[in-house]
């Protein structure tokens, strides 16, 4: 995710073109000075860059290496490796522009580094949209069947195919005037410029938001009646089917807690960005003396967003993998002790069966204890040795448990 205007770095990044657009509103900025503005903004860089790079990498190859992944661990792979292009890529380009000023890169990489940087942002929102349009499906129709991985690759494409043709007629406005990377829309209207950036608002921000967030909500409204309704529905049942039925609950809640945390972290991250170039191409803020200055953390935000994510994600995975662990220790414990159960009933019905099969040609009748009705208490014992269906019940009463 990054800035989608090549306009927002070259107005930061251009000294000349700053100093002449600020004389004709202010000689200096009050706030902070260019250089210092500058330096700190190149530190965040920085820090976005190694941290997203190392918390990125570490989540690629955790989910890079899993035979099984799940529904939703295709679209976080898929968003980990777009914030990782965008902490190697786009950030380092910034960096350069900030150093060296202008645009030497030539006019190729002007047509595909700010598109780039567009189609990260394009990519991002559509991969939150198709998480939470997984969570909702998974757990508001839980009977329906499982999406395969190959459908999974398959939306994933799609969704880097149509990202690339929303961002195809900004990489065509884009061209090299006088060193500088700028836009050149047709016939210089006014009108493209706001029509592009409204679009990416409408397109790229607020409607996904909206699909996102009634998702999510619809989500909850289920969770919280499935938690309220989970004591009365296994109350007649065991212990172990109401524990079961509370950690499913619980694990579902938690992973929708921490995919909302995600949404909420890319609205906040991005939401300045946009505000700040809606009030630029729809009104006076680019007049305001202070607008640059709000516009470079506003970028910084932006990159950060991608430097959060992964760890968020890993959060979330170092505590399903604790909780699995665990449980799978404390059933792997009760597999131990119940496989003895199964094995000496088999045994225990094997010889009822046995014994069965004698008592249809045995003298002495069926292969029963009644000790009002037999003469003779010891071979009454005997029988009951020989026949233990009652020890045969118990165990495998106590095996179903």
């Amino acid at each position: 995710m990054a800035s989608y205007k090549a306009a927002d770095v070259n107005v930061s990044t251009n000294a000349s073109e700053k100093t002449s657009s600020s004389n004709n509103t202010e000689p200096t900025n009050t706030e902070l000075s260019w250089e210092l503005l500058t330096v700190i903004q190149i530190t965040c860089y920085s820090i976005i860059i190694v941290a997203g790079t190392i918390g990125n990498l570490m989540l690629i190859l955790h989910l890079a290496f899993k035979r099984h992944r799940k529904t939703s661990q295709y679209f976080i792979l898929n968003l980990a490796t777009v914030d990782l292009l965008t902490c190697a890529l786009s950030i380092p380009f910034d960096i350069s522009l900030l150093v060296l000023g202008g645009w030497p890169f030539g006019p190729v990489m002007c047509r595909l580094v700010y598109p780039l940087q567009t189609l990260f942002m394009a990519v991002s929102v559509s991969t939150l949209l198709c998480m939470a349009l997984e969570r909702y499906r998974a757990i508001i129709h839980p009977l329906k069947p499982k999406i395969p991985g190959r459908v999974i690759i398959l939306v994933i494409f799609l969704i880097w195919v149509i990202s690339t043709g929303l961002v195809s007629p900004y990489a065509a406005a884009l061209k090299m005037t006088d060193g500088e990377c700028v836009e050149n829309w047709p016939n210089n209207d006014p009108n493209y410029p706001k029509a592009f950036t409204l679009c990416v608002f409408l397109i790229l921000y607020l409607s996904p938001l909206c699909v996102i967030t009634a998702a999510y909500a619809r989500v909850g409204v289920r969770l919280r009646v499935h938690s309220q309704k989970a004591e009365l529905l296994v109350g007649a049942h065991s212990g172990k089917s109401r524990s079961t039925a509370k950690n499913r609950t619980r694990q579902n809640i938690r992973i929708v807690k921490f995919f909302v945390l995600v949404v909420v972290a890319f609205a906040l991250c991005l939401l300045p960005f946009q505000v700040m170039w809606m009030w630029s191409d729809f009104g006076n803020g680019q007049k305001w003396k202070h607008f640059y200055t709000f516009l470079t953390f506003a970028n910084v935000m932006v990159y950060a967003n991608s430097a959060v994510n992964p760890y968020i994600f890993g959060a979330l995975a170092r505590r399903y993998s604790s909780c699995r662990c665990f449980h799978e220790r404390k059933k792997k414990a009760h597999h131990f002790t119940r496989n003895k159960f199964p094995f000496y009933g088999f045994l225990g019905k094997r010889r009822s069966s046995t014994v069965n099969r004698k008592s249809v040609t045995s003298p002495l009748g069926s292969c029963t204890s009644n000790r009002s009705t037999s003469p003779i208490n010891k071979e009454n014992e005997r029988k009951e040795q020989l026949c233990p269906e009652k020890n045969f019940i118990k165990v495998e009463l106590e095996s179903t448990v």
